[in-house]
């Protein structure tokens, strides 16, 4: 089975090529910062997530498709940031509950899966979004690429993900890991650079300010005093 679905992808094809072209370049935004923008990204993934099974299950409801994806989105949206921890916690839980079960039948027992796998999130909070958000960027940018490629050349997207899930598999992992080494690298290299900058600044202003901004008081004082 590969990480990227042949039946998502038929349901993408149909988007006009500016919204797939900007969905590869909203993942490529999520994948390369997708820390620093945590709160923006967690919201617009709910919104995207909510409202494509608003897409799919609209008809089961008895609604028109469109009409089920943009109120499941809105609603979506408007949830995200208050509830951004507890969904955290549910995320990885039920990722956990898969996983066991994947791995180790006998032992996938729900409740500690979804228990264990949530508490873990929450207390490794930045990692958990760093790994999330570099997950989702590379679904997102899979997706919008092979899409831009069946597009602009003769590439059968669904086909082509249909007969090579494993390379697609291993790759995909292998993106993810690389998202999330980078992520890390960026923040260390923004944190170092704003300490730098605040410790100059502070040493600015004990100095006095910058070459010639004390003598502009000066002068002002002075104006002053003779008015």
């Amino acid at each position: 089975m590969a990480i990227v679905s042949p039946d998502i992808l038929a349901d993408l094809r149909d988007l006009p090529l500016f919204a797939i072209v900007t969905l590869a370049i909203l993942g490529l935004s999520q994948w390369t910062c997708g820390w620093w923008g945590h709160r923006f990204w967690m919201g617009l993934l709910t919104s995207f997530a909510t409202g494509l099974s608003g897409l799919r299950m609209g008809p089961d409801w008895g609604l028109d498709p469109l009409v089920a994806g943009i109120l499941l989105a809105v609603a979506g949206g408007a949830l995200s940031l208050a509830i951004c921890r507890v969904g955290l916690f549910f995320l990885y839980g039920l990722g956990a509950w898969h996983l066991m079960q994947a791995l180790a039948p006998k032992a996938a027992h729900p409740i500690v899966c979804i228990l264990v796998g949530g508490v873990l999130a929450v207390m490794i909070f930045r990692f958990s979004i760093i790994l999330l958000t570099s997950t989702a960027g590379t679904w997102l940018t899979a997706n919008g690429g092979l899409l831009v490629a069946e597009r602009i050349g003769k590439l059968d997207a669904p086909a082509w993900v249909t007969a090579r899930p494993l390379w697609i598999n291993i790759g995909f992992v292998a993106l993810v890991f690389v998202g999330v080494i980078f992520q890390y690298w960026a923040d260390n290299r923004l944190r170092k650079f704003l300490k730098t900058r605040r410790e100059w600044l502070e040493w600015m202003n004990k100095k006095g300010g910058p070459p010639g901004e004390s003598s502009q008081r000066g002068l002002l004082a002075r104006m002053k005093r003779a008015a």
